[in-house]
């Protein structure tokens, strides 16, 4: 037990360095980032009460990566994000990609705290009942498997959120893009969209009757 416990020790004091070092290779990662040098990461480390070298450093990173198995480049759902932001960007002269990115980082933290709820609700709305059986759930599968349904709901959530006059347009954009049923991004980022404003989960199993768009043509 007595080494059980140092082992435990160890792993809570190289918490911080671990998480620092996730940090980097996830800043060598992503383009629109600067990337945390061995110089920033041990600053950080120092002002987190810890005093590690590069070589500690640079060790920590390369145990993560082996960690891994070096699989790190995994398309996650903000890639698809970024992707369609650049093309409404280029598309769309008046888009405001940047505050557009901003708010929908906020609802992708949102919508992994609830996951299960978001597609509980679509699956409501698209089936007009709930999940009574494991092969239901198998068949909507693809679904909650579809990356790109689900950024394109993010991205007109967000406009929804900042510039709901610009909604429409953007929506159809992406509909376009993507090659997605319009309505049924709708109906995706209308679940976002109320998750946001803080309706209950009573509330949202009806929010097929709410949609970004200001006709009743969706409805």
């Amino acid at each position: 037990m007595s080494d059980w416990q140092s082992i435990l020790d160890r792993i809570s004091n190289q918490m911080v360095l671990r998480i620092v070092s996730c940090c980097q290779i996830a800043s060598k990662l992503v383009s629109h980032y600067k990337i945390i040098t061995q110089a920033r990461a041990r600053h950080i480390l120092k002002e987190a009460g810890h005093r590690y070298s590069n070589d500690s450093i640079l060790q920590s990173e390369l145990r993560v990566l082996k960690t891994l198995d070096y699989n790190v480049s995994v398309l996650t759902p903000i890639v698809y994000v970024e992707t369609l932001l650049e093309i409404l960007g280029y598309n769309l002269k008046n888009c405001r990609v940047k505050i557009y990115y901003g708010v929908c980082i906020k609802l992708i933290d949102l919508f992994s705290i609830k996951r299960q709820t978001v597609y509980d609700t679509l699956y409501s709305i698209t089936s007009r009942k709930s999940f009574c059986s494991q092969l239901q759930r198998k068949r909507f599968m693809s679904v909650e498997c579809d990356s790109m349904l689900l950024a394109a709901a993010t991205v007109a959530a967000s406009v929804y959120i900042v510039d709901q006059d610009k909604a429409d347009q953007i929506t159809d954009e992406l509909g376009k893009t993507t090659r997605l049923v319009t309505d049924d991004i709708l109906d995706f980022a209308a679940i976002l969209v109320q998750l946001v404003i803080g309706d209950d989960d009573d509330e949202l199993s009806d929010s097929g009757s709410y949609t970004p768009r200001d006709n009743n043509k969706h409805q």
